[in-house]
This record gives C-alpha cells, structure tokens and sequence, in this order.
C-alpha cells in the first residue's frame, strides 16, 4: 500500500528498537509524527493478543510504501531464531486508535469487546507530546460517543447535577442520563481498578529489568 495518510500497525519489537527506529524515521523525514504505548498479553478469554506488544500509529511525511516501510522494524535480536517485526500496516484514524488503545470500557462495550487490561494516556509514548495533546483534544466526545462524553465529565469529577446543568440536559431526558451515567459508572470503576494491575505489573517488570541490568553489570 502507498499512502501517505495516517497508519498504524502492532509491533512485537524490543522498547528500545522501536523508539531508536521511530526517532530515526521522524529524523530522516519519513514520517512526521508517531505514537505507541505497550499492551501487556492478554488472558486468553478476552481473545486479543497473548503475549506483550505495542500498538504503534504513524503520520507520514510524504507518500510511503508500507511493505518497504514494514521492512525497517525487522530486528535481529539475541537468542530468537527469527527477527523481531511489526504487523503489515493498515490505515488508521487517531480517534478509534486512541479509544483502543486505552481499552476505554466504553468504547469496547460500544464494539462489542471486553478486555483485561486498561491505560492510561500517560502510557503513550510519542514524538511530539504538544501534537499529541492537540490531536486529543480536538475528538469531539459527543460525536464519537455520548457515554465517552459523560465519562469524561466523571473523569473529571462531576456529579450527575453538575453534568445535567453544564450539558444542559432537558428534564424529560433526565430517567434516560441518569441510566446511562450509572452504567458508564460502573464501568469506570472496572476501568480504574484494571488501571492500577496494569501498573502494577509494568512496575514490576521494570524492578526486575533492572535487577537483571545490575547482575550483568556485575
């Protein structure tokens, strides 16, 4: 595929391959921007990936052939018979690459998934945080969603008054949010607690990747 409209792709590259490989695609004018945050495997139920990955969004600075492109995060990596690589891409908007890759429960119940594990915006790594920020703030809530639009307004510590009164919710619709903010609320609370085994076990592993860094340099 040649494009040079947004991709994005799975990778199942080492951390440091993929940012010195995305730093120097940026650095050569390739692309213009990316984006990727790590996803822990999954438990075998939730029937997405099981084993570590990344989930890798790219803006291209000029047209681009995937294949070629693919290619570039081909690594060679000590004690694995084959090289570490990336899915082939495929084109990509930044709203439903963002939702997903949060595992934002709304959006996961609107298509029809569920999943263990939830993150944080926090864990995106980027080429250009301001961009980032930017792009974010630019998805219309209630377009994309109305119950990511009432997260949102929880996320921020709202009650169901104050969100009726700043969305200026009509009385006769009152019964109607009043459903959709309990259900959205309880899903949060699934969000937040999933959030923190997330965390939890990257901190862990970064605790013994360092341990193991300081036995080698021993």
């Amino acid at each position: 595929m040649n494009t040079s409209k947004p991709i994005s792709t799975i990778s199942f590259n080492s951390d440091s391959f993929l940012f010195s490989k995305c730093n120097e695609l940026t650095n050569n004018n390739i692309i213009s921007f990316f984006a990727y945050i790590k996803h822990y495997g999954e438990p075998t139920k939730s029937k997405d990936i099981l084993k570590d990955h990344f989930h890798l969004y790219i803006e291209p600075n000029k047209r681009i052939d995937t294949m070629s492109l693919q290619k570039e995060f081909e690594e060679i990596f000590s004690g694995y018979e084959l090289p570490l690589k990336c899915l082939p891409f495929n084109s990509s908007k930044f709203d439903d690459w963002y939702f997903y890759v949060l595992h934002d429960p709304i959006y996961l119940a609107r298509k029809g998934m569920t999943r263990n594990y939830f993150y944080n915006r926090t864990d995106i790594l980027t080429s250009d945080k301001d961009y980032l920020t930017d792009k974010i703030n630019s998805i219309n809530l209630h377009e994309f969603n109305s119950y990511i639009d009432i997260a949102e307004y929880q996320n921020k510590g709202y009650s169901f008054s104050q969100y009726l009164i700043a969305k200026n919710i009509s009385p006769m619709q009152i019964k109607a949010y009043s459903t959709a903010w309990a259900m959205v609320e309880e899903l949060n609370h699934k969000s937040t607690h999933n959030k923190k085994e997330a965390s939890d076990k990257s901190h862990l592993q970064s605790i013994e990747e360092n341990n193991i860094y300081s036995l080698e340099i021993l």
